[in-house]
């Protein structure tokens, strides 16, 4: 994480000129750990929009969000997570074939099992399964309903188009309209 003023705005200015760049999660946890929660929750939003399988990004943001009290936004996060998880189960049972050749029978059976969970989908709460049942008297699902995976999550708007302009002077723009952003969360 940044440690100081200086290594936030550099990061900051980074993940701003480069949309496309995977440290808009180490920002948003930066901005996390400032108790600057609408901003990780927005960071990690739009870098979710260019890394839509990115599972860890999507964990930090059900983070952020129930911090926030959006348990439900949080919860629909870690579905999208759970499912992208899923898709890979393959990894799992290629890890337990290879194991069983090399004689690991324990490592191989555990990898096999995990491979195989995933194949089920979590007992089908990542295979678009029916909705939910309503939930029982005490707050909790009946035993056995299944979940839908989260609908996708609205589109963000388009980040606005680079400048033509080129060259020094447009850099040096930038990071004074940036440098005097910094200033102003600073100040207040």
């Amino acid at each position: 994480m940044p440690e100081n003023a200086a290594e936030l705005f550099l990061l900051e200015a980074w993940v701003a000129d480069n949309p496309g760049s995977r440290l808009f999660l180490k920002l948003a946890q930066a901005y996390q750990q400032a108790g600057r929660l609408e901003e990780a929750a927005q960071v990690l939003q739009r870098g979710l929009v260019m890394h839509p399988t990115m599972v860890e990004a999507r964990q930090a943001l059900a983070e952020v969000l129930k911090a926030m009290g959006q348990r439900e936004k949080a919860l629909d996060q870690l579905m999208a997570a759970a499912s992208e998880l899923c898709r890979h189960a393959g990894v799992f049972n290629g890890l337990a074939d290879l194991w069983r050749d090399q004689g690991l029978e324990s490592q191989a059976q555990e990898a096999k099992e995990l491979g195989n969970a995933l194949t089920r989908g979590l007992n089908g709460l990542c295979q678009g399964q029916a909705a939910p049942a309503p939930p029982a008297a005490g707050g909790k699902p009946p035993a056995g309903a299944r979940m839908a995976p989260p609908a996708p999550a609205e589109p963000l708007e388009p980040p606005e188009p680079v400048s033509p302009r080129r060259g020094p002077e447009m850099l040096l723009e930038r990071l004074r309209a940036m440098e005097s952003a910094a200033r102003r969360r600073v100040r207040g």
